[in-house]
C-alpha cells in the first residue's frame, strides 16, 4: 500500500487565515464607521447653514417690509425658545432653527432704521458651532 499524502488544512492555517480574515474586516468595518461619521456631520453642518441662512433672510424680508415706526413688534416676532428660534406672525407659527440655537439677540436702531441680527447655532451631533451676523435697513 502506498503512503499518501492527506488533502485538507491544518490547524494551524485555519487560525492565521481567520486573523487574516479578522484584521480585514475590522480594518473595512473602521473605514465604514468613519466614513458615515464624517458624512452625517457634513450633513448635520450643511442643515444648520440651511436653517440659520432660512431664518436670517426672513428677519430681512419682516424687516425690509416694515415701517421704521413698528420696528419693534416686528423684532418681536422672531424669539429664542428652548433651543429653537421661533416665528409668529398673525397668530401662526413657524420653527425657523430647530435645534441647537445657543442665542438669537436682534437690536433696534431707530435712529438708522437698523436691526442688528446675531445667531448662534450649535450643531449638537458633531459640536460645530456658527455665529451670523446681519445688519438690516427698512425700506420705509
Amino acid at each position: 500500500m502506498r503512503a499518501g499524502r492527506k488533502t485538507g488544512l491544518t490547524i494551524v492555517e485555519l487560525m492565521v487565515g481567520m486573523v487574516a480574515a479578522s484584521v480585514l474586516a475590522l480594518t473595512v468595518g473602521a473605514i465604514m464607521y468613519y466614513s458615515y461619521r464624517g458624512w452625517a456631520s457634513v450633513q448635520a453642518v450643511g442643515n444648520m447653514e440651511r436653517d440659520g441662512a432660512l431664518a436670517m433672510q426672513t428677519v430681512a424680508n419682516a424687516v425690509r417690509g416694515a415701517a421704521s415706526s413698528n420696528l419693534t413688534s416686528v423684532a418681536a416676532q422672531f424669539a429664542k425658545q428652548g433651543d429653537k428660534l421661533r416665528y409668529t406672525r398673525a397668530g401662526v407659527s413657524m420653527d425657523l432653527v430647530r435645534q441647537g440655537v445657543q442665542s438669537f439677540t436682534n437690536t433696534i436702531s431707530a435712529s438708522s432704521n437698523q436691526v442688528t441680527v446675531v445667531l448662534n447655532i450649535r450643531e449638537p451631533t458633531s459640536g460645530v458651532s456658527m455665529i451670523m451676523t446681519n445688519v438690516v435697513t427698512t425700506r420705509n
